[in-house]
C-alpha cells in the first residue's frame, strides 16, 4: 500500500534543512515550461587555455526555430564547475550586445542570457564568451603533465532536432612551443595546428553530432610555467551546506534506516496497490506499456510506450525521417485495446492533442493492467522485469557494433528513462552511414520518451489519478508529478552542466 502522509521523521528533516538553508529557493516548473522545438545546425567552442590555471570558454551557436516551436528567448550555458566568473561572461546576437546575464535557474553550473528583442523567431547565431578558473590539472599518467577536459553544452532531446556540426577546438597555453610534447585523450584530434600568435590547437570535429549529447575532448602538456591543481576547492556556500549537513547527518542516518525497512514505494500516484498472490509466481507475458504500469513509470513515458505499440501495428508513423511528429494512419482499429484506441482518438485533425482522451487512455490502460496481473506474484513480476530491463541494458552495452543486438534487447531496455546508449559511428562515407544507422531503432535518435506532444508533468498526472487512483474524501495526499525535466526549459539533461532553453 501507499504512504501517501509525510512521515514525522520527513517532516523534521525538511524543517531542519531550512533552517540551515534560508538563503536558497526552489522555483517550481510550472509556471516557466515553454514549448522550445529547434535546431542546432552549427556550434563552434573553443577553450583558450592560460597560464593561470584558468580557461576562456567561447561559443559561437546556430539556433533554427523549427514548425511549431516557440521563439527562443532565453538560452542557458553550461560551464565546467562552479567558480566560473559571471561578471566574466558577454554574449551577442548576430552581433548585437546582450547586457541580460544571469546566473541561470535552469542548470546547476551556468548563465542563462535572456535575448530580450533579439529574440530568435526564425534563425540566429549566438556568441557567448566566459572565463572559468580551475581547469588545469596533474595528468593521472604522467606526473610531469598537466591537463585538462572539456565537454560542450547541449540541450534537452525532447526539444532539439536534426544533427549539429560541431567543432571543438583546444588553445594550449603560451607556455606550450612547437617543440613542447602533447597528447590527447581518449579522441585523436582532426587537426593539429599553430596559429599566427604561435599558440598550438587541437580541433576535432563531429560533422553529425547530436545536439542533445555532450562530447568531451582533452590534452595534456608539460606543466612547466602554468598553474595546476589538484582538485577543485569547495565554494563558500558548498562550505555551509557541509556544516548544514553535518548538523543533521543523525537525524538523516535515522531516516534512512527507517526507510530502509518499509517496503517498496510506489513511484507514481496514479497507479493504484496491486493485490499479489504470495505463493504464485511472476507474469511474464506482458506488453511493454502494461510493464510501464507495473514499474510504475512517469505517465508519460507509459504514453510514450502505447506510442511505440501503435507504431509498430502501422497506426501511427511518423511525419518525415526529420521529424518525428507523428500522424495517425488509415487501418483496422477491430483488435486494438481501449487505451490504443482513446490515444489514437486524442489525435486531432490538425495534429494537436486531446489531453482528455489521453487521461482515459492512462486510466484505462491501468484497469487493463490490474486484470492481467491478478492472480499472480506482484513483487516477482516487477523483480523479472526490472532484471530483464537491467540485461537488455547489458547485451547493448556489450556490443560494439549494433547489428549483433537482438531486436527484443533494443524492445526492453527502452523502459529505462535514464538509459541512453552510445549511438556514435565513426564513419565517413555516407551511405554507409545512413546503412549503419539502421541497425537500431529509429526512436532511440529522436529521445524516445519524448515526443513533443505528449503531455508531462504533475497537472497532467493529478488528471490521471482522479479517474486511475482517486485520494479517498478527507485524506491527505500528494500528487508526485510524471516525469519530465526537472528543470522548466529544453533541457532534460541540463542539470549535468548542459545547456538550457
Amino acid at each position: 500500500m501507499k504512504n501517501r502522509n509525510l512521515s514525522h521523521y520527513h517532516i523534521i528533516f525538511i524543517i531542519l534543512l531550512l533552517s540551515f538553508f534560508p538563503l536558497s529557493g526552489v522555483k517550481g516548473n510550472s509556471e516557466a515550461i515553454t514549448d522550445y522545438y529547434f535546431s542546432v545546425p552549427e556550434e563552434i567552442v573553443e577553450i583558450n587555455i592560460n597560464v593561470d590555471g584558468s580557461a576562456d570558454i567561447e561559443y559561437w551557436i546556430t539556433f533554427v526555430v523549427e514548425t511549431g516551436g516557440d521563439p527562443i528567448d532565453i538560452v542557458d550555458i553550461g560551464f565546467p564547475n562552479k567558480h566560473y566568473k559571471l561578471g566574466s561572461v558577454s554574449a551577442d546576437m548576430d552581433g548585437h550586445s546582450i547586457s541580460d546575464i544571469r546566473v541561470s535557474e535552469a542548470i546547476d553550473i551556468g548563465v542563462e542570457i535572456h535575448l530580450g528583442r533579439y529574440t530568435i523567431r526564425d534563425t540566429g547565431t549566438l556568441h557567448v564568451w566566459g572565463n572559468q578558473p580551475y581547469m588545469i590539472f596533474e595528468d593521472t599518467e604522467e606526473e610531469h603533465m598537466a591537463s585538462t577536459e572539456f565537454g560542450n553544452t547541449w540541450w534537452g532531446s525532447a526539444y532539439t532536432t536534426g544533427t549539429t556540426n560541431l567543432t571543438t577546438r583546444i588553445i594550449f597555453p603560451t607556455t606550450v612551443d612547437e617543440n613542447a610534447y602533447t597528447k590527447w585523450h581518449r579522441i585523436e584530434p582532426d587537426q593539429q595546428y599553430f596559429l599566427h600568435n604561435g599558440r598550438k590547437v587541437f580541433e576535432w570535429n563531429e560533422p553529425k553530432a547530436s545536439p542533445s549529447k555532450q562530447y568531451k575532448y582533452g590534452v595534456s602538456f608539460p606543466k612547466e610555467g602554468v598553474t595546476w591543481h589538484t582538485s577543485i576547492p569547495l565554494t563558500e556556500e558548498e562550505m555551509l551546506i557541509i556544516m548544514g549537513v553535518i548538523g543533521v547527518i543523525l537525524i538523516v542516518i535515522v531516516i534512512a534506516i527507517v526507510s530502509y525497512t518499509r517496503k517498496r514505494r510506489r513511484l507514481m500516484d496514479y497507479v493504484p496497490p496491486f493485490v499479489s498472490v504470495p505463493t504464485a509466481g511472476p507474469r511474464t507475458d506482458l506488453r511493454r506499456e502494461v510493464v510501464s504500469i507495473v514499474l510504475e513509470k512517469p505517465a508519460n513515458v507509459t504514453i510514450s510506450m502505447i506510442i511505440l505499440t501503435l507504431i509498430q501495428k502501422g497506426l501511427l508513423q511518423q511525419l518525415s525521417a526529420e521529424n518525428p511528429a507523428l500522424k495517425p494512419v488509415k487501418g483496422s482499429k477491430k483488435r486494438l485495446r481501449t487505451y490504443e484506441r482513446q490515444v489514437l482518438e486524442s489525435i486531432r485533425p490538425d495534429l494537436s492533442i486531446d489531453e482528455s482522451d489521453l487521461v482515459k487512455a492512462v486510466s484505462s490502460l491501468v484497469k487493463f493492467t490490474q486484470r492481467r496481473i491478478r492472480g499472480y506474484n506482484y513483487e516477482k513480476t516487477v523483480k523479472y522485469y526490472e532484471r530483464l530491463i537491467q540485461d537488455s541494458i547489458a547485451t547493448i552495452k556489450s556490443e560494439s557494433d549494433p547489428r549483433n543486438v537482438p531486436a527484443e534487447a533494443w524492445h526492453w531496455a527502452i523502459l529505462n528513462e535514464e538509459f541512453l546508449p552510445d549511438l556514435e559511428v565513426q564513419i565517413t562515407e555516407q551511405e554507409y552511414y545512413d546503412e549503419y544507422y539502421g541497425y537500431y531503432p529509429w526512436y532511440y535518435h529522436y529521445g524516445y520518451h519524448h515526443w513533443h506532444w505528449v503531455p508531462r508533468g504533475r497537472s497532467f498526472t493529478s488528471r490521471v489519478t482522479k479517474i486511475s487512483h482517486p485520494i479517498p474524501r478527507g485524506s491527505s495526499g500528494r500528487s508526485r508529478g510524471g516525469g519530465g525535466c526537472a528543470c522548466a526549459c529544453a533541457g532534460c539533461a541540463c542539470a549535468c552542466a548542459g545547456g538550457g532553453r
